[in-house]
């Protein structure tokens, strides 16, 4: 299929018309490209020294500079329209070259295939290599597909690599997304494909992978497969000195939030599960303020907050310092020489038929122990009992379990 370029005036801004003329539309490509003042040719312009007159019907002298003031226009129904070839032992001699005061270098319009392409037999040279001393040195653009697509065969090769040398640390791969996601990493491979892979290899350890968010969630994972026992986020500390698997820290918030969504399920919000011995199962919590280091609710589903249960010989709690519960707490049977007293009730403790209460008397008087303690149920409440009467003020320790 034969393709004539117009001139620029005429290429930049124009649909193609129904005469078949080859007029292409670029829109917001030709201001994002800078393409300039109407009347620059688009086509390949060999240009150098005087323009004289009538020198548009002039034939290209080899080895001469040849100059024109309109397109230079090369039409052929078979091969290529245009081949360059250098063998300059010079590393920056070019095959083509093209050079725009304020407009585009060299511009290729695809009919069916690739619109500019770039191809080298070397296997350790770029087959496309984009130089910009200030500005940007490969730009892709495009209204329906991928502006830029990177596909390598190699093994254990990369699609695109990113590589930043400056001296103050930049990026090596940016992605930004106005309305959807900044970078996307898909992996079809069976069994141990990773969708994204982020290494640290800096001598003094940085972040293989660091995320803000400005008001939402800096990392998030999502399991979304009928694959289970798969974590949503995994995080595993394979180094030397033991450090944390997953680490969680807030300036005013929760650390590490932990919440299971499905109440029927049996799992647990929040699991540790110890393989070795002499180390916590898989986290340790460290408390620098008065709040609490770690903080279990259980609020619409009727599981437990926290489960802690062990098949080995080693306890499944083991508390090291003082425990408090809001189910106990202490009682007087308040009893003087002129109104003896036997009973005291606790109220306002919830209760079920399967609630347990323990009582411990925190004092002696002779003769007096605890005769018994009768729970009500519906009144959230229970009522201690001893022996008989005393005429002085007996404390009683109460602990409800269950």
């Amino acid at each position: 299929m034969e393709r004539s370029t117009s001139g620029a005036g005429e290429s930049l801004g124009n649909e193609q018309g129904d005469d078949g003329s080859g007029a292409l539309r670029y829109g917001r490509r030709a201001l994002i490209l800078g393409a300039g003042a109407a009347g620059a040719g688009l086509a390949a312009t060999l240009a150098a020294g005087a323009d004289p007159a009538g020198a548009a019907n002039n034939p290209v002298e080899l080895g001469q500079s040849n100059t024109t003031s309109a397109s230079t226009q090369i039409t052929t129904s078979a091969g290529n329209g245009l081949n360059g070839v250098t063998s300059s032992p010079e590393s920056y001699s070019c095959g083509v070259y093209g050079e725009a005061q304020s407009g585009i270098g060299v511009l290729g319009t695809p009919a069916t295939r690739s619109g500019l392409l770039g191809a080298d037999g070397n296997p350790v040279i770029a087959g496309v290599v984009g130089d910009s001393g200030t500005g940007v040195g490969v730009l892709g653009l495009s209204d329906r597909l991928s502006g830029v697509v990177g596909i390598t065969s190699m093994n254990e090769s990369n699609g695109v690599l990113g590589n930043d040398i400056s001296e103050d640390g930049g990026k090596g791969v940016v992605g930004m997304s106005a309305n959807g996601t900044g970078v996307s990493g898909t992996s079809n491979s069976e069994g141990s494909g990773i969708g994204v892979e982020a290494t640290d290899n800096s001598a003094e350890g940085g972040s293989g992978v660091y995320a803000v968010s400005v008001n939402g969630n800096g990392i998030q994972g999502m399991i979304t497969g009928k694959t289970t026992g798969q974590s949503a986020v995994e995080g595993a500390d394979q180094s030397s000195g033991g450090g944390a698997g997953v680490y969680g820290e807030s300036s005013n918030g929760m650390g590490v939030v932990a919440l299971l969504g499905n109440p029927s399920n049996p799992s647990s919000a929040l699991q540790s599960q110890t393989y070795g011995t002499g180390h916590a199962g898989s986290f340790a919590i460290i408390n620098d303020s008065s709040a609490s280091a770690a903080l279990a609710a259980s609020t619409t589903g009727s599981g437990p907050a926290i489960s802690a249960s062990t098949t080995g010989t080693g306890p499944a709690l083991a508390v090291d310092g003082v425990a408090t519960f809001s189910r106990s707490g202490v009682a007087t049977v308040a009893g003087t020489t002129t109104d003896p007293a036997q009973t005291v009730t606790v109220t306002g403790i919830a209760l079920t038929t399967s609630s347990m209460v323990q009582v411990t008397p925190q004092g002696f008087v002779p003769g007096v122990g605890i005769a018994g303690v009768v729970p009500d149920v519906s009144g959230s409440s229970f009522e201690i009992h001893l022996t008989k009467a005393i005429k002085v003020s007996l404390k009683i320790a109460w602990f409800v379990v269950g």
